[in-house]
């Protein structure tokens, strides 16, 4: 997934960027209607780019994919199988407490919030994204909601 991206400031070797998650908006041209806020990293300036000048930056799909089942489909897939569990666990007993069912779904997001602090303590602090090149603010695209200056 690549990105236009604004370099904001630098810091030795690295530099801190804006980008807009082009992505959220797919093409409904309705820019900034919903909030949508460009996102700033730090990342590696492999580029020696200087703040003010624009760069395509890269996430590779497979980093992308993999966050984004480790902060919205774990935590789902554990709220909802505690749930499941507890329910399943109530049935030979002849019980049905909701509020049980309930807990269980708490006790999912505990057991995700003990595996996303141990993945978190693995996981470099850096974005899994890259500098490819430099380009410009003004280079046409037909995403509306490019990274404005």
């Amino acid at each position: 997934m690549q990105n236009k991206a604004l370099i904001v400031s630098t810091m030795g070797s690295q530099c801190k960027i804006l980008v807009m998650r082009a992505e959220a908006c797919g093409s409904c041209e309705a820019c900034n209607a919903c909030g949508a806020k460009p996102s700033t990293y730090v990342i590696e300036n492999t580029l020696q780019a200087k703040p003010g000048e624009a760069v395509m930056v890269e996430m590779k799909d497979a980093d992308f994919f993999r966050r984004v089942g480790l902060l919205y489909v774990l935590p789902m897939l554990l709220f909802v199988g505690g749930i499941v569990l507890t329910d399943l666990a109530q049935k030979p007993l002849g019980m049905h407490a909701e509020a049980l069912d309930l807990v269980g779904g708490l006790l999912g997001l505990v057991l995700y919030w003990a595996v996303i602090r141990k993945v978190d303590r693995k996981e470099p602090d850096t974005p899994a994204m890259r500098m490819l090149y430099r380009t410009t603010l003004e280079e046409t695209s037909s995403n509306c909601c490019e990274v404005q200056h």
